[in-house]
């Protein structure tokens, strides 16, 4: 017998920009995530729990499903920097890190495990 199950694969949250990215944006004026030029779907955490909470609310209706949660448009990093240059009123850039790069950083700032 099978467990009753269903999966919610949210995108990048958006608050992993006020979160996990927040001291890049404060103190370096730059969000550094090695996305290069690909577009995301931001999703509020908070519009997950909503998901969740139907699920819950109604299980029956959602066995065996999955759904893809993501929000309502897709953004650059490049343009994500545009808004918050806008919102925050000052230049924040985003510098199209390598993935090397992003992990060298991590490491740098004891962020990341070694390399395996």
């Amino acid at each position: 017998m099978k467990a009753p199950y269903t999966f919610l694969r949210p995108n990048f949250f958006m608050q992993n920009l006020s979160t996990t990215y927040r001291d890049d944006i404060r103190y370096r004026d730059e969000i550094y995530v090695p996305a290069g030029h690909a577009f995301t779907a931001f999703i509020d955490a908070r519009d997950i729990g909503a998901v969740a909470a139907a699920v819950f609310r109604d299980p029956d209706r959602h066995v065996g499903k999955a759904y893809t949660l993501s929000g309502e448009q897709t953004l650059t990093y490049r343009s994500v920097a545009r808004i918050l240059t806008r919102v925050l009123g000052r230049t924040i850039r985003y510098p199209r890190p390598s993935e090397a790069d992003y992990l060298d950083r991590l490491r740098g700032e004891g962020d990341c495990c070694t390399d395996r």
